[in-house]
């Protein structure tokens, strides 16, 4: 009996040892992709975004970049509200590919889905100039090389807006019913590219469209203005003598009905890729509207930051 309990034990054991040596060839497979995202530190989240809640994002997912050509779906996620890197939820759940295989991963917001997948990946947006449009870095990661927190970055520009004037202006300009950008790119194409990352464009079918400030200012003030903000996609050398924006204001002056053009073009180098840029509209007692441009923070902020005094 001894010897028949001797054999047991040892085949038990066996099987324990076939079994051990069989449990790390999934265990790759089955590693969740975690991963954080914050937004860019140079930059500010938009005026209303909501940046500090919840924010509905997408990611684009290629596996084995190095040899593959064609992008997953457009994957939904979500990122969790607040300042710094806050955790990533995806739609469905991700995981590294099998055998530490590379996977390449974009970010990208407003959450979208892909127009085309072949590399570059496309996403199709058309701007009112109240969205902001962000993308991540690309990273490259797997089981063993996992990914880093990312970091989104606005690609759009913003004009702030407040209309000032001395308290005689004030008493003539009674309201100011609107303000728009005139003929500017409404139709945007944000591309994902394996190898460079993702860079915004004018789309292949452009469009031009005039633009209304967002939470305009409604009436001229000496004191504490309001500001309106309208994002837009910044063209070369956009709002120098070079390329003026042009704004139409409508306003009230003396009881009568105005129309006037204004043009932008003082702002040095033009407008940048999330850079804000406060413009002063000052509205003179006799009737017309000055402009100062200069460089501002991104508004409202989101965890300090600083306010660059304009040169010119």
């Amino acid at each position: 009996m001894n010897k028949y309990l001797f054999v047991g034990m040892l085949a038990v054991c066996g099987l324990c040892s076939c079994s051990n040596d069989e449990d790390p060839i999934d265990s790759g497979s089955a590693k969740s992709m975690e991963i954080s995202v914050g937004i860019g530190a140079t930059t500010r989240a938009v005026i209303e975004a909501g940046y500090s809640s919840d924010l509905a994002i997408s990611f684009g997912r290629l596996d084995n970049p190095s040899g593959n050509t064609d992008w997953e779906a457009a994957i939904d996620a979500v990122r969790a509200g607040g300042s710094n890197n806050t955790s990533v939820t995806f739609g469905t759940t991700q995981t590294y590919s099998d055998k530490n295989g590379e996977s390449a991963l974009i970010g990208f917001y407003p959450q979208a889905s892909f127009s085309g997948t072949t590399n570059p990946a496309k996403v199709a947006y058309t701007i009112t100039g109240d969205e902001d449009i962000m993308a991540t870095e690309l990273q490259k990661g797997a089981a063993n090389n996992v990914f880093q927190p990312f970091t989104f970055q606005h690609l759009l520009t913003q004009l702030q807006f407040k209309c000032i004037g001395s308290s005689d202006a004030v008493n003539k300009w009674t309201k100011i019913t609107s303000i728009t950008v005139k003929e500017v790119p409404t139709a945007l194409e944000l591309s994902l590219n394996k190898e460079s990352g993702a860079s915004l464009a004018v789309a292949s079918a452009p469009v031009n469209a005039n633009l209304s400030v967002q939470n305009c200012p409604e009436a001229v003030v000496s004191t504490d203005p309001k500001v309106g903000y309208l994002m837009l996609y910044p063209t070369t050398n956009m709002g120098t003598a070079d390329a003026a924006i042009s704004l139409v204001v409508k306003a009230t002056y003396e009881s009568v009905d105005k129309e006037l053009i204004v043009p932008i073009n003082n702002i040095a180098d033009g407008v940048k890729a999330g850079q804000s840029h406060m413009i002063t509209l000052n509205f003179t007692v006799t009737g017309e509207i000055t402009v100062k441009a200069g460089i501002a923070e991104w508004q409202p902020g989101n965890g300090g930051g600083s306010t660059i005094v304009p040169g010119n």
